[in-house]
Protein backbone atom coordinates (compact mmCIF):
# COMPACT_ATOMS: atom_id res chain seq x y z
CA UNK A 1 0.00 0.00 0.00
CA UNK A 2 2.77 2.68 0.71
CA UNK A 3 4.23 2.08 -2.63
CA UNK A 4 1.27 2.54 -4.61
CA UNK A 5 0.44 5.82 -2.22
CA UNK A 6 4.00 6.93 -2.82
CA UNK A 7 3.62 6.23 -6.78
CA UNK A 8 0.20 8.68 -6.18
CA UNK A 9 1.79 10.90 -4.89
CA UNK A 10 4.43 11.43 -7.29
CA UNK A 11 2.14 11.19 -10.11
CA UNK A 12 0.65 14.32 -8.63
CA UNK A 13 4.21 16.04 -8.16
CA UNK A 14 4.77 15.68 -12.07
CA UNK A 15 1.28 16.70 -13.07
CA UNK A 16 1.90 20.16 -11.22
CA UNK A 17 5.49 20.72 -12.27
CA UNK A 18 4.23 19.65 -16.00
CA UNK A 19 1.66 22.74 -15.56
CA UNK A 20 4.00 25.13 -13.95
CA UNK A 21 1.51 25.22 -10.71
CA UNK A 22 2.80 25.52 -7.37
CA UNK A 23 1.98 22.56 -5.12
CA UNK A 24 -0.09 22.63 -1.97
CA UNK A 25 -0.47 20.21 0.90
CA UNK A 26 -4.36 20.42 0.38
CA UNK A 27 -3.47 19.64 -3.60
CA UNK A 28 -0.74 16.81 -2.40
CA UNK A 29 -3.06 13.54 -2.67
CA UNK A 30 -6.29 14.33 -5.33
CA UNK A 31 -6.29 17.41 -7.90
CA UNK A 32 -8.18 17.98 -10.59
CA UNK A 33 -6.19 17.28 -14.33
CA UNK A 34 -5.41 21.10 -14.25
CA UNK A 35 -4.70 21.71 -10.64
CA UNK A 36 -7.23 22.92 -9.15
CA UNK A 37 -8.72 22.28 -5.74
CA UNK A 38 -11.58 19.28 -6.62
CA UNK A 39 -15.15 19.75 -5.12
CA UNK A 40 -16.89 17.45 -2.70
CA UNK A 41 -18.48 15.24 -5.19
CA UNK A 42 -15.35 14.83 -7.28
CA UNK A 43 -13.21 14.72 -4.46
CA UNK A 44 -15.53 12.15 -2.88
CA UNK A 45 -15.11 10.10 -6.19
CA UNK A 46 -11.23 10.23 -6.35
CA UNK A 47 -11.01 9.32 -2.70
CA UNK A 48 -13.02 6.28 -3.70
CA UNK A 49 -11.50 5.06 -6.51
CA UNK A 50 -7.91 5.63 -4.75
CA UNK A 51 -9.00 3.35 -2.00
CA UNK A 52 -9.94 0.68 -4.24
CA UNK A 53 -7.03 1.20 -6.33
CA UNK A 54 -4.93 0.51 -3.37
CA UNK A 55 -7.17 -2.34 -2.20
CA UNK A 56 -8.64 -1.07 1.17
CA UNK A 57 -12.33 -1.13 2.02
CA UNK A 58 -14.04 2.26 2.00
CA UNK A 59 -13.72 4.77 4.88
CA UNK A 60 -14.36 8.32 5.17
CA UNK A 61 -11.92 10.34 4.40
CA UNK A 62 -12.30 12.27 7.61
CA UNK A 63 -11.14 8.77 8.89
CA UNK A 64 -7.72 10.01 8.22
CA UNK A 65 -8.06 12.73 10.59
CA UNK A 66 -8.70 9.88 13.17
CA UNK A 67 -5.67 7.96 12.20
CA UNK A 68 -3.79 10.93 12.64
CA UNK A 69 -4.72 12.20 15.73
CA UNK A 70 -4.34 9.06 17.58
CA UNK A 71 -1.22 8.02 15.95
CA UNK A 72 0.23 11.53 17.13
CA UNK A 73 -1.30 11.32 20.71
CA UNK A 74 -0.05 7.86 21.01
CA UNK A 75 3.59 8.69 20.22
CA UNK A 76 3.41 10.92 22.99
CA UNK A 77 2.00 14.41 21.48
CA UNK A 78 -0.27 16.51 23.50
CA UNK A 79 -3.55 17.19 22.37
CA UNK A 80 -3.09 20.83 21.49
CA UNK A 81 0.05 19.91 19.89
CA UNK A 82 -2.43 17.62 17.61
CA UNK A 83 -4.73 20.08 17.14
CA UNK A 84 -2.80 22.34 15.45
CA UNK A 85 -1.53 20.28 13.09
CA UNK A 86 -4.91 19.05 11.92
CA UNK A 87 -6.04 22.87 11.98
CA UNK A 88 -8.83 22.66 14.51
CA UNK A 89 -8.82 25.57 16.29
CA UNK A 90 -10.47 24.20 19.36
CA UNK A 91 -8.88 20.41 20.79
CA UNK A 92 -12.68 20.18 21.29
CA UNK A 93 -12.78 19.20 17.89
CA UNK A 94 -9.73 17.17 18.20
CA UNK A 95 -11.32 15.05 20.87
CA UNK A 96 -13.81 13.93 18.34
CA UNK A 97 -11.65 12.63 16.22
CA UNK A 98 -10.11 10.49 18.55
CA UNK A 99 -12.77 9.60 20.06
CA UNK A 100 -13.40 7.79 23.81
CA UNK A 101 -10.71 5.24 23.64
CA UNK A 102 -10.51 3.03 27.14
CA UNK A 103 -7.23 2.10 26.65
CA UNK A 104 -5.51 5.72 26.46
CA UNK A 105 -7.43 6.65 29.53
CA UNK A 106 -6.17 3.53 31.28
CA UNK A 107 -2.61 4.36 29.93
CA UNK A 108 -3.39 7.93 31.27
CA UNK A 109 -4.19 7.00 34.80
CA UNK A 110 -1.32 4.26 35.13
CA UNK A 111 1.50 7.22 33.80
CA UNK A 112 0.15 9.51 36.84
CA UNK A 113 0.12 6.71 38.84
CA UNK A 114 3.49 6.07 37.75
CA UNK A 115 4.70 9.94 38.10
CA UNK A 116 2.84 9.80 42.18
CA UNK A 117 4.61 7.14 43.14
CA UNK A 118 7.98 8.39 42.39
Amino acid sequence: MEKVLKQHISREKEKHLRLCVKLSCQQLLFSSATCVQLDSPRLRKRWKDFLQEIGVDFKKAHSLCSAFATTILESGALIGVAAKLLGHSSVNTTMYYIGDNQERKTNAIQTLKNYLNN
